[in-house]
């Protein structure tokens, strides 16, 4: 499988997060992204895939709010940044999984959001 993709889908929520969240000009916004990433996929990685697919793990608002140094609650934004994750992830899991399986959503304080 390739997760290239999703993975652009993720940074481009980490760009978006950083422009509608935290008033980043779009071009900031991707610069900061890419940045974050490149430290993240190194071209040559000592240890192949541990650290990359751990990071993936992180939800992409945090990812954001980390670049910024400026830590939101995600409850408190999670009605614009939920459609921000379908609008990006939808159209990348359909080319991942070919017909693109429902997303199960995010879990905050016990409830699928």
């Amino acid at each position: 499988m390739d997760s290239k993709p999703l993975k652009d889908a993720y940074w481009e929520i980490v760009a978006d997060c950083l422009r509608v969240f935290h008033g980043y000009a779009p071009q900031a916004a991707r610069a900061a992204a890419r940045a974050l990433r490149e430290q993240v996929e190194p071209p040559v990685d000592p240890f192949p895939g541990y650290m990359r697919d751990s990071f993936y793990n992180r939800e992409p608002f945090n990812v954001a709010c980390g670049i910024a140094g400026h830590d939101l609650e995600l409850r408190d934004h999670a009605d614009v940044y939920m459609p921000m994750m379908d609008d990006r992830y939808a159209p990348a899991e359909r080319i991942v999984f070919a017909n693109g399986p429902p997303r199960l959503g995010l879990l905050l304080d016990g409830q699928i959001l």
